[in-house]
Order: C-alpha cells, then sequence, then structure tokens
C-alpha cells in the first residue's frame, strides 16, 4: 500500500512539476525572445555571464536550504515548524552575508555594467530570491506541494509580466530589468511574509537556527555550487578571456537546449520527492535509479533528435547574429540525454545516505570541468565549452553509477547480516506461538 501511495504520489506531483515547468517555458522563451534580439549578443552575454558568476554562491541560500527543509521533513520525519523557521533563517542569514559579496564581484568582473544595475540586480536574485524560494519550500512541506508550486508558478508570471512591460515601454535595457525586478520581488516577498499568518504559515518567519539543519544546507549547497560551476564557468571562462560577442552566441544555443530539458526538470524535481519519501523503506536504488534513466532517456533522445534538426530555425526567430548558435545547438543535444543519465544515480547515492560522497562527486566533476574550460576554450572558442561539458558529463555519469552500484551492493549486504537481537526476538514469539497452540482448547 505504502509503494502504491507513493507512486500515486509522484504522478501528482509530477503533474504539478510539468505545470511548473511549463510556466517556465513560457517566461524563458519570451526572455530569450525579447532579451536576445533586444539586447544584443554582447549585452546579453554579459547578462548571462552575470548570472552565471552568482550562480555558485547563490546555491548555498537557494538550493541547500529548500533541499534541507524537504530533507528534515519528508525524510527525517522532523517536526514541520522547528524545520522551517531554522531554514528561514539559514537563508536570511546566508543571503545577507552573500550579497555584498556577489555585488563586489560583479563590479570586480563586469566593469561594462553600471554599478547601479549590478547592485539591483544583487539585491533581487541573490537576496530577495534566497528568501522566497525557502518560503515557497515551506509551503510545500507545511501545506501541500501543489501549494508551493503555485507560488512559484505565480512568481514566474511576475517575471514575464515585468519582460512584457519593459517591451510595450521600449525600455528593454539591463538597467530597466534590474530596477524592475527588484521592485517587483521585493513587493512579491514583503506580501508574502506579511501574510504568512493569515495563511497559517506562522513556521515561514524565522526562529532558532538549529545545527544540524546548518550542517545539511553545507552538505547540500557544496555539491549543487559544484553542479552549477559545473554547468555554467564556461560562460564565465568566455566572458574573462574577451571574448565577448561568443558569450552571446553560446549562451543563446544553450539557452534554447535548456528549454528544451524542462520537461525532463520537472520529472526530477517530482522524482527527488520520491527518493526522499522511499528513503524510509527497504528500496534498491540501484534498479529505481535505472528505471528513472530509462524513462528519462524515452523523454530526451527523441527531443534531441528533434532540437538538432529544428536548430537552424533559431536565427530566423533571433535574428542573423545569431547564425552561429545553431552549430552550438546541434553539438549540445548529447547534453540533454547526458544529464538525465547521471541525476537519478546521484539520488540514489542520497537515498542511501551518502549524501557526503553526492557532494565529493560533483566538486571533483567542477573542478575537472573547469580545468576543461580553461584548457579548451582559450584556444577553441565556445567549441572548446562544448567539448569540455559533454566529457565532463560523461565523467559525471561513470563516477554516479559506479558508486552506487557499490554502496548498493554493500547495503545489500547489510541488510542479509542477522540482528542478533531480532533473531531473539524472533525466536522467543515462535515459543511463545508454540506453547499457546500446545494449551489451546480442542
Amino acid at each position: 500500500m505504502p509503494h502504491r501511495r507513493r507512486r500515486r504520489e509522484v504522478a501528482q506531483n509530477t503533474l504539478w512539476s510539468i505545470a511548473d515547468e511549463g510556466i517556465v517555458l513560457v517566461v524563458s522563451m519570451v526572455g530569450l525572445l525579447v532579451l536576445v534580439p533586444e539586447l544584443g549578443n554582447e549585452q546579453y552575454g554579459a547578462y548571462a555571464a552575470l548570472f552565471a558568476l552568482i550562480g555558485p554562491l547563490t546555491a548555498f541560500p537557494q538550493s541547500g536550504v529548500p533541499l534541507t527543509v524537504l530533507e528534515h521533513t519528508m525524510r527525517n520525519e522532523e517536526p514541520v515548524e522547528t524545520v522551517a523557521r531554522s531554514c528561514m533563517s539559514i537563508a536570511v542569514l546566508m543571503s545577507t552575508v552573500l550579497t555584498p559579496v556577489c555585488i563586489v564581484l560583479g563590479l570586480l568582473f563586469y566593469e561594462s555594467i553600471d554599478p547601479v544595475t549590478i547592485v539591483l540586480f544583487m539585491i533581487a536574485e541573490v537576496f530577495v530570491q534566497s528568501i522566497w524560494l525557502t518560503f515557497t519550500t515551506v509551503t510545500q512541506v507545511a501545506r501541500s506541494f501543489r501549494a508551493g508550486v503555485a507560488l512559484r508558478i505565480a512568481s514566474q508570471l511576475l517575471r514575464v509580466a515585468v519582460i512584457i512591460g519593459l517591451l510595450i515601454a521600449d525600455s528593454v535595457t539591463l538597467g530597466h530589468i534590474a530596477l524592475a525586478n527588484c521592485v517587483v520581488l521585493t513587493l512579491r516577498m514583503a506580501i508574502a511574509l506579511l501574510s504568512a499568518r493569515w495563511l497559517r504559515l506562522d513556521s515561514a518567519l524565522p526562529g532558532r537556527i538549529e545545527r544540524s539543519h546548518l550542517r545539511s544546507t553545507l552538505t547540500y549547497s557544496v555539491g549543487i555550487s559544484a553542479s552549477i560551476a559545473h554547468n555554467d564557468s564556461d560562460k564565465v571562462v568566455l566572458e574573462a578571456v574577451g571574448m565577448h560577442r561568443e558569450v552571446g552566441i553560446y549562451a543563446a544555443g544553450q539557452r534554447i537546449v535548456a528549454l528544451a530539458m524542462l520537461p525532463l526538470n520537472g520529472f526530477t524535481t517530482s522524482a527527488h520527492f520520491a527518493v526522499l519519501t522511499g528513503a524510509r523503506y527497504t528500496v534498491d536504488q540501484r534498479r529505481k535509479a535505472l528505471r528513472f534513466s530509462l524513462a528519462a532517456a524515452f523523454y530526451a533522445v527523441p527531443t534531441a533528435i528533434a532540437l538538432y534538426f529544428l536548430a537552424p530555425v533559431v536565427p530566423h526567430i533571433l535574428g542573423s547574429d545569431f547564425d552561429e548558435s545553431v552549430d552550438v545547438i546541434r553539438l549540445l543535444t548529447p547534453v540533454l540525454v547526458l544529464r538525465g543519465l547521471a541525476v537519478f544515480p546521484m539520488n540514489g547515492l542520497l537515498a542511501l545516505g551518502h549524501n557526503p560522497l553526492r557532494s565529493r562527486i560533483l566538486v571533483f566533476n567542477a573542478l575537472f570541468s573547469i580545468s576543461l574550460y580553461l584548457l579548451l576554450i582559450p584556444e577553441h572558442s565556445w567549441r572548446g565549452a562544448v567539448v569540455g561539458t559533454i566529457i565532463s558529463e560523461a565523467a559525471a555519469i561513470a563516477l554516479a553509477w559506479a558508486f552506487l552500484v557499490s554502496k548498493q551492493r554493500a547495503a545489500d549486504r547489510m541488510a542479509s547480516v542477522p540482528d542478533p537481537d531480532v533473531e531473539l526476538h524472533e525466536q522467543a514469539l515462535e515459543a511463545v506461538e508454540e506453547i499457546t497452540a500446545s494449551e489451546a482448547p480442542l
């Protein structure tokens, strides 16, 4: 029965995640169709590289904290209010510390961007967004999965409203985008926090920080930060070596591939809930990872093929400045398949209780990919970034599956070793049953 209930829960959560990813797809498409032609390849490249620069740092409050909320409430079954209040305080503390750090990094690395734009951008995307993502996760565990998804959908609609509003006003510039997002996202967060008690979400307000929650946040964050560095450091390296035009071309092509991955992201998000709840039961995580990976490949393979042949349409939509993005898209299509083959064995390690090992794999792979980018990009431009990405994705798959198979075997051996206390208890029960049976009236 629990197994059937978990399957139904995964199906429902997947539908809500797909709805969420569908809205993200719409917002991303609007952003791509508006921002890329309006900003041009150099300004769009700077915009994408700015996100790439802060990504590894924002992983701590924006990914590590929400995942800690899920683990300690769903897997460890701790009281929601204790976990939520502690994690909300961690999110506030981390975002307060990281926002000025990101501002300084932005000012140092991007002299071509107005300093006020950088400050507004960091306030919105580091401080406000970090607290908001924790709030939506708390809503998921305190109310329901769909309630949290509904908040995220509303937030995405606000973002697309900002873009369309700027387009109508003929004011699509980096400065105006940063200012509008800062104002709108801050108002959104303020309204949500002021309404927390009315929505019976008192647990979403900050409280005492628990050491175990901070430790889990750091463990999660290190791995995710490394994963983001692995995914986005290619754009930072391109920008750092002065290939400003190439950053825009590469970022646009990479963005289109990312759009094709959104349904897959919805599936992996819902599957993460199944991993956390299923960890409380005896489950073969190797077999589960294989099933999930095959399901992901069923979507990824035909999508990658379709994307390869549809790539020439892109310059007709984005403009002739992005002709080279066709080659970027075609060369990056294998990533659609590779990502799905790596994420589920990583989740399997998490379910087996090997999150530190999972983080070490991600850190190693990030360092490996950055080394490849530094080696290949100066000589081969964005083509070096593509080669480095594919090699590092293949390495991630090999490491994840090798360790999952090894740890599952170890878990199976442990499960097969009889517990002396359990054996004694079972022997006692058998003896009582025999005595009871012999004394039973005819």
